[in-house]
C-alpha cells in the first residue's frame, strides 16, 4: 500500500499535527485548476521537489495544462518530476 496525501492549509485551532512534516511515499500536486504558471510557480515546484526528495518522497504532477507543461519542458525541468499525469 502506498501512503499518499494531499496537503491543505491548517484550520485555525487545529491540532498541532503538521501534515507537511509527515513522511510520505508519494505526494501528488493537482494542477488541474492552474492553466498558467510563471517562474515563481516553477520555483515553488522546485522547492517542493527538493523537500520531497530530501524525505524520500516521490512527487508527481497531476492535471498539468499545456502552458505550464511547455514552461517546464523548455526549461528542462519536466523530467525532474517522477511522473506527470
Amino acid at each position: 500500500m502506498v501512503a499518499s496525501q494531499s496537503i491543505r492549509p491548517p484550520r485555525f485551532g487545529s491540532a498541532s499535527r503538521d501534515p507537511a512534516r509527515e513522511t510520505l511515499q508519494e505526494l501528488t500536486i493537482d494542477l488541474l485548476d492552474v492553466p498558467y504558471m510563471d517562474l515563481s510557480g516553477v520555483a515553488t515546484l522546485l522547492e517542493t521537489l527538493k523537500v520531497a526528495r530530501g524525505r524520500n518522497t516521490d512527487l508527481q504532477l497531476k492535471g498539468l495544462h499545456d502552458r505550464p507543461r511547455y514552461l517546464l519542458e523548455v526549461t528542462g525541468l519536466l523530467s525532474l518530476f517522477e511522473r506527470v499525469a
